[in-house]
């Protein structure tokens, strides 16, 4: 019984250290072999993306970590490069931006600089408040009321006491009434300035965090949906049919939306991404540091203000708007201008179209939400006519 016992232990042990192992190695065996070539290819005239590399919910990654030879690419009007692509992690996916409390060459006693948190609006993007500045202003200040009210009591002891020890002297008691006078009106002062400064213009006291919005990978990942290879495949497929719409054939969405203004090098590439641009594209610069991954020298839109119309009209001249979509082209004899549509439960009405939209794909305008357009992108049942009651 006790060999068997012991027996029993040792079968025990080696299955715990043999899972304990597995754990361990299968996770990077896992990420070894979730990598896989990938195509991006661009036709050259017309310039259009065929097909977009990376996957969204994929790195690129060093050629190493691809066991096949890489394939040969080609050239003439279209370009194909072959690019390393392995499965992203969930915590690089969610992961918020991080900001260090920076180390301050003079520091002041009464700072204490506040920890940037992050806050992750409807959208999916980041807004990230540091109040840095502000604090240490606040700081400078606060060490300098206190300085000059130390200042202003040993002022009004002095006085005191010249006035003590004057011994009748005219001159002297004068010399300590201008100095009591002079540190209560300073002290006055001193303890009133907030006040005054709140009067002649309140920003002179609100510090307000300067503000950092980070555009989180659902961007990005919108984008890479346009382009992705089920994009191409269902772009790619024949029209449906009278009867397939009646009965219902599966179609593929991409959401676009109206980006917020913001005169920055993201907010160019990504109207470029999901609208026309007002001044043209700006062909000196790229948006690799969004898309490179997927869309490597993807050109942003020229700067614009404010006040310049935007992702305002469609192909065919009319304003976009809720409820609106953008149908195959190449199939206005079964899905023409003006069609109404049920996708996902949702009564849509065919007012545009696009180069990149035929076959069996659509585009969803979804307003000025970032959150709707993703919410609107991927695979869904078509039929021809509104959504039943």
């Amino acid at each position: 019984m006790k060999t068997a016992k012991n027996i029993n232990y040792r079968a025990l042990l080696i299955l715990i250290i043999s899972s304990a192992l597995f754990l361990i190695v299968a996770p990077k065996a896992w990420a070894a072999n979730s990598c896989s070539w990938r195509a991006y290819t661009l036709q050259v005239d017309p310039p259009q993306i065929l097909s977009a590399g990376c996957f969204s919910d994929e790195d690129r990654s060093g050629d190493a970590k691809c066991s096949d030879p890489k394939p040969a690419g080609s050239s003439g009007l279209v370009n194909t490069e072959y690019f390393c692509c392995c499965q992203a992690t969930q915590e690089a996916a969610t992961k918020e931006p991080k900001f260090k409390i920076p180390e301050l060459q003079i520091d002041i006693p009464t700072l204490k600089l506040s920890e940037v948190k992050c806050q992750a609006d409807d959208s999916g993007n980041f807004n990230c408040p540091i109040p840095w500045i502000g604090e240490y202003i606040v700081a400078i200040y606060n060490y300098g009321v206190g300085v000059a009210g130390i200042l202003a009591a040993i002022m009004l002891m002095a006085g005191g006491v010249l006035w003590l020890i004057s011994g009748g002297d005219s001159s002297k008691v004068s010399q300590a009434k201008e100095l009591i006078a002079g540190s209560v009106t300073g002290i006055i002062i001193l303890m009133s300035s907030y006040i005054l400064l709140l009067e002649i213009n309140p920003k002179l006291v609100t510090f307000k965090p300067i503000s950092l919005n980070y555009i989180k990978e659902a961007e990005v990942k919108l984008a890479s949906s346009r382009y992705s290879s089920s994009a191409q495949g269902y772009k790619d497929s024949t029209c449906a049919s009278e009867t397939e719409l009646a009965n219902g054939v599966n179609f593929y969405a991409t959401g676009y939306y109206k980006p917020r203004w913001e005169e920055t090098t993201d907010f160019w590439c990504i109207v470029a991404m999901q609208c026309s641009c007002p001044n043209g594209i700006d062909k000196s610069k790229t948006c690799d540091h969004l898309y490179g991954k997927t869309f490597p020298g993807y050109h942003p839109c020229q700067p614009f203000p404010k006040t310049k119309p935007y992702c305002n009209m469609t192909a065919s001249g009319k304003a976009p708007a809720l409820g609106d979509i953008a149908g195959p082209g190449n199939c206005q004899g079964t899905l023409p201008y003006g069609t109404k549509v049920c996708f996902k439960g949702k009564t849509y009405t065919i007012t545009d179209t696009g180069g990149g939209i035929k076959g069996r794909r659509i585009d969803i305008w979804s307003g000025d939400s970032l959150k709707d357009a993703l919410a609107n992108t991927g695979v869904g049942t078509l039929t021809k006519g509104p959504c039943p009651n």
